[in-house]
């Protein structure tokens, strides 16, 4: 992937199951098949600078966390169309770190605080409900679950599950 110039420069990438692969960059996501292929492009909005990437487990949709602000993309994983924006009311700070759980649900964290931590927000139907639910704290999504990263998040515990 030749860099042209600063807006080029790749922040997060992720790869589905079926080997295609999303590309983020300061301005643009980008899609390529599993043999490297340009799929697909699309150009984020203006100022919009996101922070991570992630596909659903069945691929069929992507996950865009933004730097600076309280924003989270649901995207098609085959064309990158806008799904959803789901509900971030009541967030200050940014949700950058996008992941999908084995069952769907959309998890999103970052510099957002309430009551003292940085919860992660969880959204039960990926991102099309409303309103979106408080999931614990600084936590990493793995197989579907949350595994926690520190004694002060396991005692935290999860809101829901």
């Amino acid at each position: 992937f030749p860099y042209t110039t600063l807006s080029d420069l790749v922040v997060d990438m992720d790869r589905a199951a079926d080997g295609r692969l999303l590309r983020a960059t300061r301005t643009r996501l980008c899609l390529y098949d599993k043999a490297l292929r340009h799929i697909k492009e699309v150009e984020l909005p203006a100022g919009a600078r996101p922070g991570g990437v992630r596909f659903s487990p069945d691929g069929r949709r992507v996950a865009v966390g933004y730097l600076g602000a309280p924003r989270v993309e649901v995207r098609s994983g085959d064309d990158l169309r806008l799904l959803a924006a789901p509900d971030v009311s009541g967030a200050s700070g940014d949700l950058r770190v996008v992941a999908f759980s084995s069952d769907g649900r959309l998890y999103a964290g970052g510099t957002f605080a309430s009551g003292g931590g940085h919860p992660l927000r969880r959204w039960e139907r990926g991102g099309e409900d409303h309103p979106p639910r408080a999931a614990g704290s600084s936590a990493e999504v793995v197989a579907g679950g949350l595994r926690s990263s520190s004694a002060a998040c396991a005692r935290s515990g999860v809101d829901g599950e």
